[in-house]
């Protein structure tokens, strides 16, 4: 940050002979993440000739969200940012207010960032969760599936395990694997955001369905419907065959156990794909990746978009970099390293690995669902996951319950 800073600070450059230059904030921390973003920035800058990106990322999401709407707010925005399709983008366009009014981001241009109209080559879905009113305020580079189960092939084939595609398949193996002490289900919840992903973006819709799921999620049903406080009851099931250290280690420490073998699954948004990768899983090979058990139809997606905020401090260079993240070469070029599949629907598939190619496959014929970040705004999700956390760390649905019902007006004065 300090190297960012002192280069971003040279305001007595002149424009027109001063290197390009991007401050780009991120949560990308990660092994995939970071690799995945190299890759993109070696396509820009051997497009923009001496171009610099500058990948301001902070630890993790909540503290990547908490420094940007300070600096949004002090009107001291990055050159451009990362946010999650939906509720997490939206509130930055629908800033303190229904329209889009007093938007914190410039609505975007197709013609100018890809050449043409961003629906000749992006998904409508995905479109319509990155704009509001008609216009496009963010630029998609990628689609993740939360409903993910990664799974390390020899621990199953060594115990002659067949994956799951139900939960009392699930319940089953994890005895199983239970029995040969191997860890049925690894989860990294030190961030309490992946209990959230975990419980309602997996189980809820594997138990209750996707219809259920969206009404809940959108305010329209009773905050206390009994099938939300049942699957809060099967959380705690489900948490039994969790690792005992889940709650002081992150997702990616979770993905790790699974490619040692020291766990035989984990569920995570398919990043996890690229972080396997990175400590030498092979897709398809060592490990393998299908729905959470119960939702297979179902694809729960997120997309990484990059948004131009209104004032940004090198706005020409920012749009030549959102046009990089928006090309073909750009995500073809991120995409197989981060374990996403590519937001544009012009790409040749043979450059992916077989599982992106399924998760394409699905992406294309399944049901799709936003995930949490696109339905609720934060007011709800940092809540609720809060008390999810001390569901989990009391083994009593209580917690969580409570805040369901204490925050469940937030999300029908979202979607009134």
């Amino acid at each position: 940050m300090l190297v960012a800073g002192a280069l971003l600070g040279c305001s007595g450059t002149d424009e027109a002979t001063r290197a390009p230059l991007v401050e780009l904030f991120s949560w990308w921390t990660k092994p995939g993440e970071v690799e995945a973003l190299d890759a993109v920035l070696v396509v820009h800058e051997e497009h923009h000739q001496g171009a610099k990106v500058i990948n301001a990322a902070a630890k993790d999401s909540a503290t990547a969200r908490d420094r940007l709407r300070t600096r949004l707010e002090n009107r001291e925005p990055p050159d451009t940012f990362q946010a999650n399709v939906g509720q997490d983008l939206l509130r930055w366009v629908l800033y303190n207010g229904a329209d889009a009014s007093e938007s914190k981001l410039e609505p975007l241009d197709g013609r100018a960032i890809v050449g043409r109209d961003f629906r000749d080559v992006f998904p409508e879905a995905v479109l319509s969760a990155a704009g509001f009113g008609g216009q496009v305020y963010a630029v998609p580079v990628n689609i993740h599936r939360t409903n993910s189960l990664f799974y390390n092939k020899q621990v199953f084939a060594d115990l002659g395990l067949v994956v799951p595609e139900s939960l009392d398949e699930l319940y089953a193996v994890g005895d199983q694997l239970m029995e040969h002490g191997v860890v049925p289900l690894a989860v990294g919840a030190k961030g309490s955001w992946t209990l959230a992903l975990l419980f309602f973006e997996n189980l809820l819709i594997a138990k209750e369905g996707v219809a259920f799921y969206d009404d809940y999620f959108a305010g329209r049903v009773d905050a206390a419907d009994p099938r939300v406080l049942e699957v809060l009851d099967e959380s705690l099931r489900l948490w039994r065959y969790t690792n005992s250290d889940a709650r002081q280690i992150e997702w990616d420490a979770a993905v790790a156990m699974v490619h040692e073998g020291r766990a035989a699954m984990t569920v995570m948004g398919d990043w996890a794909k690229g972080t396997l990768e990175q400590l030498g899983g092979v897709p398809g090979k060592t490990f393998g990746q299908v729905p959470f058990p119960g939702t297979a139809g179902v694809f729960v997606f997120t997309a990484d978009t990059f948004p131009l905020p209104k004032g940004a401090p090198r706005r020409k260079d920012a749009l030549d970099f959102l046009g990089t993240l928006a090309s073909l070469e750009g995500q073809n070029a991120f995409n197989p390293i981060k374990g996403s599949i590519p937001a544009r629907t012009d790409i040749d598939q043979a450059a992916y690995d077989v599982l992106a190619r399924a998760m394409i496959k699905d992406f294309r014929r399944d049901t799709l669902e936003l995930a949490l970040s696109g339905l609720a705004p934060a007011a709800f999700n940092d809540y609720v996951q809060a008390g999810l956390g001390d569901m989990v760390d009391q083994r009593n649905p209580e917690p969580a319950r409570f805040a369901l019902m204490n925050r469940y007006d937030v999300l029908q004065a979202t979607n009134r």
